[in-house]
């Protein structure tokens, strides 16, 4: 079979549903996170394949409504995410610049791609867009449509302000928010900056 091909769909920035209160503009990292240069990354890539349910919708728009006014609710509770990191590296500007989030398909049924190989994460992480983090946007998503009506959702991060247990918990929050729109926003504490001045 030849190499799938990816096209580009459409990019745009989703911010927070909430403006982040200006008490908490700026987050100082713990000093764990200020060792990790702004290029070093997290991705977490997750295949769906079509669901046979007749009251559910494969329609790509609605698709993409759903996972983009959950993402939005998502950074909300999750506002460090939607920041900048200053130029001292030492702190973010919690100022909900928002997440790049990108639209790609994908011209092959999910069931000829090898899950086990490199072949997947070509796709759902491609080398040839500019869709890593940086300093202006912090999580790139990334929602891929088969032919065959499944997706993929490939989330990358900032490695200099989430570790793998915060990504799970952003990840697990965010699909809560896409199953209940109407689910509750919680509010977090972001305490690495206090836990690094205590350890000073």
């Amino acid at each position: 079979m030849a190499s799938p091909r990816l096209d580009l769909i459409s990019t745009k920035i989703i911010k927070p549903s909430s403006p982040t209160p200006l008490i908490h503009r700026i987050q100082k990292l713990s000093i764990f996170d200020e060792l990790n240069p702004c290029s070093n990354y997290m991705s977490f890539g997750m295949f769906f394949p079509k669901q046979y349910n007749p009251t559910l919708s494969v329609d790509p728009t609605h698709i993409s409504t759903i996972l983009e006014n959950s993402l939005s609710r998502a950074l909300t509770s999750f506002y460090p995410l939607a920041g900048t990191i200053r130029d001292d590296g030492l702190h973010v500007e919690c100022n909900d610049v928002g997440a790049k989030f990108l639209q790609a398909k994908i011209d092959c049924p999910m069931s000829e791609i090898n899950h086990s190989s490199s072949e997947a994460e070509d796709l759902v992480f491609p080398k040839d867009l500019p869709w890593t983090p940086s300093k202006e946007n912090l999580v790139v998503v990334q929602l891929n449509h088969f032919n065959c009506g499944g997706i993929a959702i490939s989330v990358c991060v900032s490695h200099k302000i989430v570790d793998g247990s915060s990504m799970a918990n952003f990840i697990n929050h965010w699909s809560t928010m896409a199953r209940n729109p109407s689910a509750s926003i919680p509010s977090f504490q972001f305490v690495g900056g206090s836990m690094r001045a205590e350890q000073q």
